[in-house]
């Protein structure tokens, strides 16, 4: 790897920053704001979500330029002027974070939505902000989950928002474990067993295409297939620790255009046969020369790497994230408002996460309460 952090030293100075910024971010950037939400919610909605966009610049930042990790993007292009669903094989646990690299040059990391499981959204600190930014949080237990995800999925619709849903149907990383169920599901139904990827658990992703569609607010499916050509860090986390990082990770994306599939589409089905395309695409890049094909791709996306005026952005954010944390350890030695000010947010993302949802419940209660009491001004004027 040719990063400048390529050691244990360096795994510890990037999960400490992340930790570090995260936690004092949500607590002194994005905690202030929540008075907002009732008084102006669309304006807090617009703010925190660059706020969230701003910290995203600080992994992409360390593993780019300091880690080395490059991304390769073949395929179609991501545009971010659209409101999308992004499905994508989850080999690995950290899938997600290497795709902000892409998504922050090639289209935009303010508007990615990532639809997770449930418990994360009570780490304090990323947990915090991820509410706060709208994150989709899901419990696994469908009846639950159904509702939540249409509320969720309607109040972006009523904000005329443009999001980029990102949800990995297999619903788990691939592991030896995960690799087992798999093939489990496959010996029951009878359906060949994947090497490559998992089988995809279709429900959810079927519930947020019909109820979008139906609301006439997607545009397009973008496909990604992502891939490691010299090391997987099957670690997760652990592996960030021991700087044991990919040089490079590779993204395939085909986009169809919502207008291109028929209104009665079956989107299991659909699914499904993607998954199919995915083995065989990823049977061909492992045992072949590390390249995609461009297979139902119209071949017109970019290669990945950060361009000289995204360094420029980055450096800034560097910038400013090593002020705010100088500022935060002078508020923390000099005065005792800070402290106090956290302990209260802290109880309050702590209280709301667990008796009332979330921040994000309640940012999305907000907005409807807010627009209930408009309503009658507005019919009198």
């Amino acid at each position: 790897m040719g990063g400048i952090l390529n050691n244990r030293f360096g795994g510890f100075i990037f999960m400490t920053l992340l930790w570090f910024t995260a936690f004092f971010g949500s607590m002194l950037m994005m905690g202030p704001l929540i008075p907002l939400m009732f008084i102006r919610p669309l304006a807090f909605r617009y703010i925190n979500d660059n706020l969230m966009a701003l910290w995203l610049t600080l992994p992409v930042l360390l593993l780019e330029i300091f880690f080395g990790v490059k991304c390769r993007v073949s395929g179609d292009k991501l545009n971010k002027s659209e409101t999308s669903v992004i499905i994508m094989n989850h080999r690995t646990r950290l899938d997600w974070m290497f795709f902000w690299i892409p998504l922050f040059s090639l289209s935009s990391v303010r508007s990615e939505k990532i639809i997770l499981k449930n418990e994360l959204k009570f780490v304090p600190g990323p947990g915090w902000a991820m509410q706060i930014a709208s994150y989709v949080f899901l419990r696994r237990r469908w009846e639950q989950d159904k509702a939540w995800m249409t509320m969720m999925l309607d109040y972006f619709c009523d904000i005329q928002y443009n999001v980029q849903y990102l949800i990995f149907p297999e619903g788990t990383d691939y592991t030896d474990h995960s690799k087992d169920k798999s093939d489990s599901y496959a010996t029951k139904n009878n359906v060949p067993k994947y090497e490559y990827v998992l089988h995809p658990r279709t429900t959810g992703f079927k519930h947020i295409m019909d109820h979008l569609r139906k609301r006439q607010a997607v545009d397009a499916i973008y496909d990604v297939t992502v891939a490691y050509p010299d090391r997987i860090p099957v670690g997760g986390e652990l592996d960030i620790f021991k700087a044991k990082l990919p040089n490079e990770v590779h993204y395939h994306v085909k986009r169809y255009d919502i207008s291109s599939l028929p209104q009665d589409t079956d989107y299991e089905e659909w699914c499904v046969e993607r998954w199919k395309e995915k083995e065989v695409e990823l049977r061909g890049y492992y045992t072949g020369d590390k390249k995609f094909v461009s297979g139902n791709s119209t071949g017109d996306g970019l290669d990945g790497k950060i361009v000289p005026g995204m360094y420029r952005t980055l450096f800034v954010a560097l910038i400013y994230w090593i002020l705010f944390i100088l500022f935060m350890v002078c508020l923390l030695v000099y005065t005792s408002i800070a402290w106090w000010h956290m302990l209260a947010v802290g109880l309050f993302f702590t209280g709301t996460s667990v008796f009332y949802g979330g921040v994000e419940k309640l940012a999305i209660d907000a907005y409807y309460w807010h627009v209930g009491w408009m309503q009658p001004a507005d019919k009198s004027s």
